[in-house]
């Protein structure tokens, strides 16, 4: 309940703990929100919010108000998705999304001016709030972020964002806005159209003034409205076009997700609809749409994972507190993976000091480096410029030694490794920390040519860096606990997402991925059309399939890992006859040819027909029958299921969700599948292992499937949590 206080120059009303409304000397008042730890709007928080805009419409001394936080960095990060996930019935989804909107829709009816005032994350529910207030005004905080991420959980805008969203910018910039899902930043927001005004400081106060001149003005709401959505049509080039514009966007969107997602298509369908008829039949389809996409088995998939990883981003933020902070950060070898980590090093503040194999090879990654910097300064004035730490060559090894932390990111050689480990080691402080970017070799075994083996570990980076959220965090038995947080809040200080992962052949990811590679290649084997496998694997979600990937990795390197891998684990990685048939080729991949052909830009062309006929690989015209692509489905990703639940009874990693999370983040496994294991529980464990037993009888080479995997079975539990059964 409310709690209406007397004492109207101070505060008007009190909503539990989350929402109080206060009445400036003015006659602005200004309802501010303190809700959990990110201002979600949560079922509560918009009874609340009900209350308190009943309560102002009621109350004559109200001459404006203003919206704001008060919270720092955080307006309103949206709506609550832990609510939504846990919704299975339709009805319940509809009711809601309704109820959202019904409360906007008070906004709207105010008969005084609305002002929003915006300072740090406003995305989802938030925006939509903004879009219903008559102003915006943003802080120029570096924090200020705008959008509608709905699509990246599977979801559209659930609170009118298809309908007022293009009536008030134009559907172009709309459409852009929700089907990439990117928040804008107060500058791109203020040329949008969705912001009115930026400000440094003072937020309330520049909201109070903007609503006192709506005052002065005697603003009307109606006209205003009709104004600025006739000229927002203007701008897309009127009716007709802005329809052209909506089935090219839906054009484009079906090639790139392959009609694989469905909710940026959904969301287009329902801006035409509302454009075609009316913005409260928009709203009542936006409603319906976001219901039925709510209550989907991919949405709840794209949902999970979204709070998995932001359990893991916050678990790290948490880690950086309490750990010692790098500034300056030593990189061991200047090839690519050695010269991109350096540079997200310097974007971020991180003093760098580079060793390549040559004093003239380190000049040169130092100006690289300086060049790259440079080029992100070009164009922007004085204050918008942030300057990046200094690069500096480090030709000897003791030049490394005002490093806290130095990574070695030298080519993939054992003897390469081992002699700059135990070099340098010598060579810097005790308490300096040394981690391998190696994807394959035994942290283990590096460590034992460090003095100070507690201090060294593993920082596995993935190609392309700046594109690759994930570090593989490898720790071995000897591992210093002060060592694994100081390295895992580096990463967080690189805005990477850690995954810590035992020492182990492959760590998590490449093993994992490997097996993937090898049962593909098993196929061929066994006289499976090439481009039936590549293409099974897009259909199901992979970004690429897997001979492409063979191509792009590079065949000699392939080989070596998965040799390596059967030397380890034995049977279940035996290498395919395939591999063995390529490598006396000496086959290089993308970069000379491989199993497919290659323009001069890395572009991928037809399959390299005349290479397969020589090798007993075929392709096929036809198409493969269901049971067929099922059947390659199965053999691709069942035996990654049954290697994923050994690396979880080994204790690689601890939870099903950090399998996931890696693979998802890793290597691009379909996010609306919710990540391998989560998968696997949808198709039912059931499945998965009679399955497996069919191809590891039927199909070489002969194995048993796991033990941990069995149990899960037999005991009726499920990666997550316990089965329906």
């Amino acid at each position: 309940m409310s709690q209406v206080l007397k004492q109207q120059d101070v505060t008007l009303g009190v909503w539990g703990d989350e929402m109080r409304l206060s009445l400036r000397a003015s006659g602005v008042a200004v309802l501010s929100l303190d809700a959990g730890s990110v201002n979600a709007l949560s079922n509560r928080v918009i009874d609340y919010f009900s209350a308190a805009l009943d309560f102002i419409a009621s109350e004559p001394s109200i001459k404006a108000v203003i919206f704001s936080s008060e919270k720092k960095n955080i307006f309103i990060a949206g709506a609550d998705i832990r609510e939504i996930v846990k919704i299975d019935v339709l009805s319940e989804a509809s009711a809601l999304s309704a109820k959202g909107h019904s409360v906007l829709k008070k906004v709207t009816e105010l008969k005084i001016p609305t002002v929003a005032a915006i300072d740090g994350i406003c995305l989802g529910g938030g925006l939509e709030l903004v879009l219903c207030c008559d102003k915006r005004v943003a802080t120029s905080n570096i924090k200020t972020k705008i959008g509608l991420p709905e699509v990246n959980i599977g979801l559209i805008p659930g609170l009118g964002g298809t309908q007022r969203l293009p009536r008030m910018i134009g559907v172009k910039p709309a459409v852009e806005l929700i089907l990439s899902g990117e928040p804008l930043d107060a500058e791109l927001a203020l040329a949008a159209g969705i912001v009115d005004k930026i400000v440094v400081s003072n937020l309330l106060d520049a909201s109070e003034e903007v609503a006192l001149g709506m005052i002065a003005s005697k603003f009307d709401r109606s006209t205003f409205a009709q104004e600025r959505e006739k000229s927002a049509e203007e701008k897309d080039g009127g009716y007709e076009k802005r329809l052209s514009i909506l089935k090219m966007s839906d054009r484009m969107i079906r090639i790139r997700t392959r009609g694989l997602v469905p909710a940026p298509r959904r969301a287009i369908e329902v801006i035409e609809y509302g454009l075609v008829n009316g913005l409260e039949a928009g709203i009542n389809r936006e409603i319906e749409v976001f219901a039925e996409l709510a209550v989907s088995a991919m949405a709840k998939n794209m949902i999970n994972f979204y709070i998995s990883q932001e359990m893991a981003v916050q678990t790290a933020l948490r880690t950086m507190e309490h750990a010692d902070r790098v500034t300056t950060c030593g990189i061991i070898g200047s090839g690519t993976m050695g010269l991109e980590i350096a540079d997200i090093a310097l974007q971020k503040g991180i003093n760098v000091l580079v060793k390549g194999s040559s004093p003239e090879k380190s000049a040169s990654a130092v100006q690289w480096l300086n060049k790259r910097a440079e080029s992100r300064l070009d164009g922007k004035t004085a204050d918008e410029a942030i300057l990046p730490a200094s690069v500096e060559a480090a030709d000897l090894n003791d030049d490394l030694r005002p490093a806290q932390l130095i990574i070695e990111a030298v080519p993939e050689d054992t003897d390469l490794k081992n002699k700059v480990i135990f070099e340098v080691a010598r060579a810097v402080p005790p308490g300096c920390i040394i981690a391998s970017n190696t994807s394959s070799f035994a942290i283990s075994n590096l460590s034992q040519f460090s003095n100070k083996p507690e201090r060294v570990l593993g920082l596995h980076f993935f190609n392309p860096v700046d594109r690759m959220p994930l570090v593989e965090v490898v720790t071995h038995e000897r591992t210093d606990a002060e060592v694994l947080k100081t390295a895992i809040a580096f990463a967080a200080q690189l805005g990477k997402i850690p995954v810590t992962v035992k020492d182990s052949p492959g760590f998590l990811v490449n093993r994992l991925l490997t097996h993937f590679m090898a049962e593909a290649a098993r196929l061929c084997d066994d006289g499976m059309p090439l481009n039936w496998v590549d293409d099974t694997a897009t259909q199901f979600g992979m970004p690429i399939g897997p001979f492409c990937l063979f191509d792009e990795l590079g065949w000699e390197l392939s080989s070596r890992v998965c040799h390596l891998m059967h030397e380890k684990f034995g049977q279940r990685y035996l290498p395919p006859i395939m591999l063995n048939n390529i490598m006396p080729y000496g086959l290089r991949g993308k970069d000379g040819g491989g199993l497919y052909l290659w323009d001069d830009k890395g572009k991928r062309l037809e399959e390299n027909v005349e290479f397969l006929t020589k090798v007993n690989i075929t392709v096929s015209k036809e198409k493969p029958d269901e049971a067929t692509t099922t059947l390659i489905r199965d053999r691709l990703f069942l035996p990654m299921v049954d290697e994923a639940s050994r690396c979880l009874e080994e204790k690689i990693v601890r939870k099903a969700r950090d399998i996931d999370l890696a693979l998802v983040l890793g290597v691009a496994f379909p996010r609306f599948r919710g990540g391998l294991l989560r998968w696997a529980d949808d198709l039912g464990l059931d499945y998965v292992v009679d399955r497996l037993n069919e191809i590891y009888t039927k199909y070489k080479p002969a194995r048993e499937v796991g033990g941990y995997l069995m149990n899960l079975k037999k005991e009726g539990r499920r990666f997550y949590g316990f089965s329906n059964n």
